[in-house]
């Protein structure tokens, strides 16, 4: 009975032993086969799982493709992707590694029309490469690149203040877009050229922008031309200005005419309703001072145009010793007081009238300015105390220097609806021009006459240059027009002789 005990223990020791040597998963050094990754590739409505070719319709080479992978035994490490045109200087495939399951390609389309395959496969944590990558066949057509000006960049005037030419001076940009529905990255190349197309320039597509100056550009008649090349040679169609769509609109072959710049003295007469008035004034009041137009002076139509590029407006402003901006009810100032602050920080002089300069509020029942605090004017509110200045009345100066100005017509401020503004300015104290703290006067005046609406009204101020040098100004500013200054010429002179002397 005992040894009968003893061999039973013994034969399924035996027996243990010999199944555990029977299992490869124990005491064997080849490990289990491991199964390799699936690759699946979508589209849109698009799918394919295996290297089979499904081919689609696309109209660019802007293509959007998505991949991921299965694996039965483990997990996806990484992806590796190609196009067929990715291939070393042997001929050999290229793979781009990647742990993205989506991107973004653009085709790289050399004629109007070709097909592509693209493959991905999948690689899992066992380095097993999916041996049949997922694949598409995509046929792209090329589209054309598109070129055009950007909106309101350039003086297009034609249509509504000349007949048929645009006024430039010679420091002028012309800003475009171009895109292209395949991508801008397959936009080679952006040509211009002046006045011809016998001769054409490299513009640079990511900038935007063409600038001219007067050595490249000289006073006279002038057409630019723009377009666009792809990297499938083709071309966009071919941007005019002045653009072909004015001269259709208007029935007149349009000119760009560019126009010189004068002596030291810029007028910029931005007063549409009073234009004539506004030009006939400088006209004789440097007519007086022995001054010519086109030789001592420019005149500029602020009221048509003013530079959609702020660097060209600069430019042109800083080719001056002294800037006059008349203007009196509805005005380009808001707009220019940027550039005009530039200007002053330059060295610049700059003589400026206009009252519009503020509101009314409607719902607090207060004047409210807008045209105040970082901006070119040197004021710190609006009073609006004085509804008109009359022909007969002294416009007297805090200084005795300055010259006692009078109308040649009585003026109103603005007057166009209710609740715009009187007469009345409250000058700043201090001042800013650049990066120096200036000191700001009250100038000018009228005293109050005979009615209830006609109190005493300050009309001026005077900032002092920022050279800190006594009887130095950088601005004077005047709330009536100065174009119906009967004597403006002595105003201009003075400031000529004095306080812009410098």
């Amino acid at each position: 009975m005992k040894r009968r005990t003893m061999l039973i223990p013994l034969a399924g020791f035996l027996c243990l032993l010999a199944l555990n040597a029977c299992d490869p998963r124990e005491g064997d050094n080849t490990p289990d086969a491991n199964l390799p990754p699936q690759t699946h590739l979508s589209m849109g409505y698009f799918r394919t799982d295996s290297s089979s070719i499904d081919t689609l319709s696309l109209s660019n080479a802007v293509v959007e493709l998505s991949w991921w992978g299965e694996d039965a035994d483990g997990t996806i490490d990484h992806y590796e992707y190609r196009w067929n045109y990715d291939v070393d200087s042997l001929g050999q495939d290229l793979w781009t590694e990647t742990t993205f399951e989506s991107d973004s390609f653009i085709v790289l389309l050399t004629t109007q029309q070709d097909t592509f395959r693209f493959e991905v496969r999948a690689f899992d944590d066992k380095g097993a490469v999916d041996p049949s990558p997922a694949a598409v066949s995509l046929p792209v057509y090329n589209t054309m690149p598109n070129v055009a000006w950007v909106a309101n960049s350039q003086e297009l005037l034609s249509s509504f203040f000349e007949g048929d030419t645009s006024w430039t001076f010679p420091y002028v940009t012309f800003h475009f877009n171009v895109w292209d529905l395949d991508g801008l990255e397959t936009v080679t190349d952006v040509l211009w050229a002046l006045d011809d197309t016998t001769e054409w320039n490299t513009a640079d597509p990511s900038l935007g922008m063409i600038s001219f100056t007067p050595e490249n550009l000289a006073p006279g008649p002038h057409r630019m031309f723009l377009k666009a090349q792809d990297i499938a040679e083709a071309w966009s169609e071919t941007l005019q200005y002045p653009r072909i769509e004015d001269t259709l609109a208007t029935g007149e072959p349009q000119t760009w005419m560019v126009r010189d710049l004068y002596g030291d003295i810029l007028v910029i007469l931005d007063e549409l309703t009073e234009a004539t008035d506004n030009i006939e004034a400088f006209r004789s009041a440097f007519s007086a001072m022995g001054k010519v137009e086109n030789q001592d002076y420019t005149f500029w139509e602020g009221y048509k145009w003013i530079p959609y590029d702020e660097t060209d407006f600069f430019t042109i402003l800083n080719q001056f010793h002294m800037v006059v901006w008349s203007a009196w009810k509805n005005d380009n100032t808001e707009l220019a007081c940027p550039v005009l602050d530039r200007y002053l920080a330059q060295e610049g002089k700059l003589l400026i009238s206009t009252s519009d300069i503020g509101r009314v509020s409607s719902s607090e029942g207060h004047y409210y300015p807008y045209l105040f605090d970082t901006v070119c004017l040197p004021l710190m509110d609006v009073t609006g105390d004085r509804k008109y200045i009359g022909s007969s009345d002294d416009i007297l100066s805090d200084y005795a220097e300055f010259p006692t100005l009078h109308m040649t017509t009585r003026v109103s401020c603005r007057g166009l609806a209710d609740g715009d503004l009187w007469f009345g300015v409250v000058p700043d104290t201090v001042g800013v021009v650049g990066a120096d703290t200036v000191a700001v006067v009250p100038l000018y005046y009228v005293p109050a006459g005979s009615g209830s609406d006609l109190p005493m009204a300050t009309l001026g101020a005077r900032q002092a240059a920022a050279d800190g040098i006594a009887g130095h100004a950088s601005e004077v500013y005047v709330e009536f027009p100065l174009f119906y200054v009967e004597n403006l010429d002595e105003l201009l002179q003075y400031l000529l002789a004095n306080d812009f002397n410098w």
